[in-house]
């Protein structure tokens, strides 16, 4: 994996920061196209658009630095069950 692959993840951590509650992981099975897919599960009660954007921002800087292709995907996480 790249080291700015690795970067996206590392600000991942600054994105749950911002957003708490919210996970961040690389996901495997992603297009044959990019270098990385990113999966950000975000809890409900979230804006899930602004911490897309959020995401997408953190990982436009990352390809261009490194010059790798990143594919963001957002999702809300399940709620727990009682």
């Amino acid at each position: 994996m790249p080291q700015g692959v690795e970067h996206i993840l590392n600000r991942g951590q600054k994105t749950h920061q911002t957003f708490p509650g919210t996970v961040v992981k690389a996901v495997d099975d992603h297009d044959s196209d990019e270098d990385l897919t990113v999966e950000i599960q975000v809890p409900s009660g979230s804006d899930q658009q602004h911490v897309s954007d959020e995401l997408i921002q953190i990982a436009l800087a990352v390809e261009d630095k490194y010059r790798v292709t990143i594919v963001t995907h957002t999702i809300m996480a399940k709620p727990a069950e009682a």
